[in-house]
């Protein structure tokens, strides 16, 4: 470990993926709930899963760059991880957009 992170650089590999999943799992599921349900405040817990998972995934993104730079020993691991986090960007962009459709065709109904 190093002043960097509170985590070794397995750890952020290991979390850098698992969040990166469960981003995309749980963005799914509320947007798969909205379409069952059509329950209009799953618009607002999803705004705020938004945040949150930005937040989340920006912190191990980061941290796993950090050491991208650093640690040439685990440079293809991390590389991959930072890949499949950067996957959700086009994916969370698209469910960002739905839900501004939602949104918007909600509010003026």
């Amino acid at each position: 470990m190093d002043a960097f992170s509170s985590f070794s650089v397995e750890q952020l590999i290991s979390y850098g993926k698992k969040t990166a999943i469960a981003s995309f799992l749980v963005g799914s599921l509320i947007l798969f709930i909205y379409y069952l349900s059509n329950y209009n405040t799953i618009i607002y817990f999803s705004l705020f899963f938004v945040i949150s998972a930005f937040i989340v995934n920006g912190y191990f993104f980061t941290q796993l760059l950090i050491h991208l730079i650093e640690k040439s020993k685990l440079k293809n691991k991390i590389t991959q991880t930072l890949l499949l986090m950067l996957l959700n960007i086009p994916i969370g962009w698209m469910y960002f957009e739905i839900g501004f459709h939602i949104y918007s065709s909600v509010m003026t109904n």
